[in-house]
């Protein structure tokens, strides 16, 4: 099926901001970790030049929509705001004329997106520029910077979408940085570029995330994508030869995504599963059961998954040593001197390996209304 741009008809689709200034993605030469392991529409991983024929309309609509990109409006609540720069500093000043940027269109007044950011994002000061979104603010004595980088934003992701993973970002990065962040110095400053580019629907690698910019069009929940992606930058490399399982990787992604997922999984427990026994049977492909051990066996003095993380990122054992590595997690917890696939017997015995993760929004799910997984963490 081909993917369409919605006409501007409902809030949500009126709710789109329009950039232009052109924001660095340096970033992006970084190395890259692994992708979230949703797939592409066939649509989406086409060619720019197919993406560019697959979205050709009649040519009264093409003229309509040049007449509004030159006119390069923000349309919040209905308002249209131009006439603004951003100086290098990150100032927004009021023009009042119809100074026009390098692409020919107008600069723009951002106080409106940046008051409705603002008034959502507690103590985080927003400064909107024309392709970028910048939020800073202190998390726990932490300074950290977020930024939107929008240069190849292509409309499909709405501005209630970036607002979205904004308050993403500011509840779950910070949480996951303390309890990490001393193992592997992951960074403060991080940037997600909404890109309408034909490569994976999420991935990231230093401080960079991608995102498609169609995949919240198609998949409109999947906000908690992002925390996945997050946990690659915490996680700050994880090398094959030193992991039982290059899945680890992945895996351990995926625990952060369940652990920290955004209004207490408002979202993604309607949309995403932590898979059962059932659908993951054995360690390598299982995160529930990595999500079962910290539940289970972290405490006040013992941290299993912040244990786990050590082994993984400070290269201790090679793939063929994780019987030690395994001692070296469970030390000082009931599961002392057994075998991680002792561990996996004991797991796969208990309820908690097939209670069901789902919920409808606002609700909660059998698993987690008998174990309080967010909860302790």
């Amino acid at each position: 099926m081909t993917l369409r741009k919605p006409q501007k008809t409902t809030l949500r689709q009126k709710s789109r901001v329009r950039f232009r200034k052109i924001f660095p993605t340096a970033a992006k030469s970084l190395r890259k970790a692994q992708p979230c392991r949703q797939s592409l529409p066939k649509k989406m991983e086409s060619s720019s030049a197919e993406k560019k024929k697959e979205k050709t309309v009649s040519d009264s609509t093409k003229a309509s929509k040049e007449k509004n990109d030159t006119n390069n409006t923000i349309i919040i609540n209905d308002q249209n705001y131009t006439n603004n720069t951003t100086d290098q500093n990150g100032t927004i000043t009021n023009t009042n004329d119809n100074t026009s940027d390098h692409d020919g269109g107008q600069q723009q007044d951002h106080t409106d997106t940046k008051k409705m950011f603002e008034d959502s994002l507690n103590n985080v000061s927003v400064e909107v520029g024309d392709e970028s979104i910048v939020e800073t603010g202190t998390v726990n004595g932490r300074y950290y910077r977020f930024t939107i980088d929008l240069s190849k934003w292509d409309e499909f992701t709405t501005t209630d979408d970036m607002l979205q993973l904004s308050r993403l970002f500011w509840q779950s990065y910070p949480r996951m940085y303390e309890r990490y962040a001393d193992i592997t110095d992951p960074p403060t400053d991080v940037i997600l570029a909404i890109e309408d580019e034909g490569y994976e629907v999420a991935e990231a690698g230093g401080n960079f995330v991608h995102l498609h910019d169609q995949w919240l069009y198609s998949n409109p929940d999947d906000y908690d994508c992002i925390v996945h992606e997050l946990a690659h930058v915490i996680q700050a490399g994880w090398e094959n030869p030193f992991l039982e399982y290059s899945s680890y990787i992945e895996l351990f992604a995926d625990v952060c995504r369940m652990e920290y997922a955004m209004d207490n999984g408002y979202y993604n427990d309607n949309s995403w599963l932590l898979q059962t026994v059932d659908g993951q049977d054995t360690r390598k492909t299982s995160v529930r059961f990595l999500v079962w051990l910290d539940y289970m066996y972290s405490n006040g003095d013992i941290d299993i998954m912040r244990r786990f993380c050590e082994v993984c990122y400070n290269k201790k054992y090679s793939s063929a040593e994780w019987d030690d590595a395994w001692q070296e997690i469970f030390k000082g917890t009931e599961l002392e001197g057994k075998t991680a696939d002792e561990a996996w017997e004991l797991y796969t015995d208990s309820d908690f390996a097939y209670l069901s993760s789902y919920s409808e929004k606002g609700e909660t799910s059998v698993l987690l209304q008998d174990y309080d997984i967010r909860g302790k963490f």
